[in-house]
């Protein structure tokens, strides 16, 4: 599991993270190019743009799941699986809070 205390220091600020573990094999660059690539001396990756849309969101979940070494973070991001119902169903809000559908 990443450590957020641990983030290399040219990370993006944002909720998603590379920690100091990273052995830049270059997998999370091949899933989600969009958000990932590496530092700028070359000895790990780094976040260094911030997944936005739902597709890069998702290419950023696959790159967390397929680390080989566990060292992307996302401060629980992807905690609900599915679209969270708002109570007073105005509509449904995303796994980042923006509204996904309105009613």
């Amino acid at each position: 599991m990443a450590n957020q205390n641990d983030r290399h220091a040219e990370n993006v600020p944002g909720r998603w993270y590379v920690d100091a573990i990273c052995i830049i094999c270059g997998m999370c660059g091949e899933y989600a190019p969009e958000t990932f690539r590496a530092s700028a001396d070359g000895t790990q990756n780094i976040v260094f743009r911030q997944p936005v849309t739902p597709q890069e969101l998702e290419a950023a979940k696959e790159a967390m799941e397929g680390c080989p070494v566990d060292s992307i973070g996302n401060d629980g991001i992807w905690k609900f699986e599915e679209p969270v119902k708002c109570v007073n169903e105005v509509g449904y809000a995303g796994m980042d809070g923006r509204m996904l559908e309105h009613r």
